[in-house]
């Protein structure tokens, strides 16, 4: 008796273990691609969000620094004490007009205004001229480099004011190069107002 081979239809075939395998190969591969796309873009949006807030730091102390040297007041007839102005090293100061009283008390509008730098972090105190009021504020951290100068006239750039020699014209403007988080030497030079200040 002859055997009869029967046929097994299309439809019905299971698939085999190598055609197993390459799919699991092909899956695991598009897994992989896939974590990989996945995890550059969170890597890329942390550092954008990184750069942002280092940028928007950046600013805020810029606006700050501009904002206090364009109100600076520059005292006539005390050249001998640089006409208000002080710069030694990473510290400067300078007069500026203060803010409003909003109770219309008396009070003095004149204030000082120093900046320096201590163990990477700038600083930042705004006290009154009489008393010395003020407490000093943190305006960026991770400074890696900061330099202060100051030009006047026709005698330019000094990194250190006043000078020995008494000078007959004020300082006009400040000039700032830091460097800060992945920014590198940036450079800003502010005017100042020239108002004069009588004392």
């Amino acid at each position: 008796m002859s055997r009869v081979k029967r046929r097994v239809p299309m439809s019905q075939r299971g698939f085999t273990l190598l055609e197993l395998l390459l799919a699991l190969a092909i899956f695991t591969l598009l897994g992989v691609a896939t974590w990989r796309l996945f995890d550059g873009v969170v890597r890329a949006d942390s550092a954008s969000q990184s750069h942002g807030r280092e940028l928007r730091s950046l600013q805020r102390a810029m606006g700050l620094i501009e904002r206090d040297v364009r109100h600076g007041l520059l005292a006539p007839g005390t050249a001998g004490a640089g006409f208000g102005v002080s710069l030694k090293g990473p510290r400067l100061q300078w007069l500026r007009g203060g803010e409003r009283n909003p109770l219309d008390l008396p009070r003095s509008e004149l204030r000082v205004v120093e900046y320096w730098l201590e163990e990477g972090t700038l600083w930042r105190h705004n006290r009154t001229f009489e008393e010395g009021v003020g407490q000093p504020q943190r305006i960026l951290e991770g400074v890696r480099h900061l330099r202060w100068r100051l030009h006047a006239g026709s005698s330019g750039w000094h990194a250190q004011w006043p000078l020995a020699e008494p000078q007959e014209h004020a300082p006009t403007a400040v000039e700032l190069v830091l460097s800060v988080g992945r920014f590198e030497q940036m450079r800003r030079v502010v005017v100042f107002a020239q108002e004069a200040y009588e004392p």
